[in-house]
């Protein structure tokens, strides 16, 4: 499918108009491709999935021994832990996890 990019940058597909331009690659891929979405867990999922991963007490020790106060705070309050959370990915690094790892947990979580 052919798209168009008027010059307020907006996209469309169909009939060309003539002050537009055809759409590059890089910008067809970013219309046809769906927008990522981030998975979130309650505090009490997200813990029995790490509890059920083995991870639990490593990160709780990672986490509340962290030099940055902010990553224990959000530790300790967080009633939701979201997939796109920088806090969470940090953590999940020092536990040698991937971001894959991370998202298979949150599809853990969200069963629970």
């Amino acid at each position: 499918m052919a798209y168009w990019i008027d010059p307020e940058g907006r996209h469309y597909s169909g009939d060309r108009q003539r002050r537009d331009r055809a759409a590059t690659a890089d910008e067809v891929l970013a219309i046809e491709t769906p927008p990522r979405v981030f998975l979130k867990a309650t505090r009490r999922q997200f813990m029995l999935a790490l509890f059920n991963a083995g991870l639990l007490d490593a990160a709780e020790a990672i986490a509340m021994g962290h030099p940055y106060r902010p990553v224990k705070l959000e530790w300790q309050n967080a009633t939701e832990f979201w997939e796109d959370s920088p806090t969470l990915s940090a953590l999940l690094v020092e536990l040698h996890k991937t971001d894959a790892d991370l998202h298979d947990l949150m599809v853990a979580a969200s069963k629970l």
